[in-house]
């Protein structure tokens, strides 16, 4: 019996504690975090720096603007009792030719948003998420119809359906 005990005692000391693993068991886990913040400090974070440079590649680029004016369409709804009126802003490239061209095609291309427009539904241009295709649609259409440059963007700075 007292070599039982001695056995025991012997087993117990040998043997960590509970308090003793969970204690390790942190000190491993904040290593790590520790490393794995200082890595990314660092070397940075893959694909970060990527995105900052395209963001200033695109700030470099002088842009300009032309405003087509309020425009007023009935939609494709049933009825023919639905409206929309709209601003819209068209943002391009600066240079010289592209203005030109523009300023020469801008009943053509107020044409070209009109059709676009008035074959919508309100369905189609109400929820928010619906306006970006929008935009991309008439964006497309005019680019088609441009020898000299794009359209980079398109703002509306007022769109009221009634």
């Amino acid at each position: 019996m007292a070599n039982d005990k001695k056995d025991k005692a012997e087993q117990q000391k040998k043997q960590p504690g509970f308090l003793q693993m969970v204690m390790a068991g942190l000190l491993v886990f904040l290593l790590g975090g520790g490393l794995v913040i200082g890595y990314f400090n660092v070397i940075g974070i893959p694909g970060e720096e990527k995105a900052e440079k395209k963001e200033e590649k695109k700030e470099e680029v002088p842009t300009a603007t032309l405003e087509l004016g309020t425009i007023i369409v009935n939609l494709a709804n049933p009825g023919g009792n639905r409206y929309l009126k709209c601003d819209v802003v068209l943002e391009y490239p600066e240079n010289e030719t592209i203005t030109e061209e523009l300023g020469e095609k801008e009943h053509e291309i107020t044409d070209v948003v009109i059709t676009t427009l008035r074959s919508k539904t309100v369905e189609q241009i109400q929820p928010l998420d619906k306006v970006a295709p929008l935009k991309n649609e008439i964006i497309n259409a005019i680019n088609t119809r441009l020898t000299k440059g794009k359209i980079s963007r398109l703002f509306f700075t007022e769109f009221i359906i009634q």
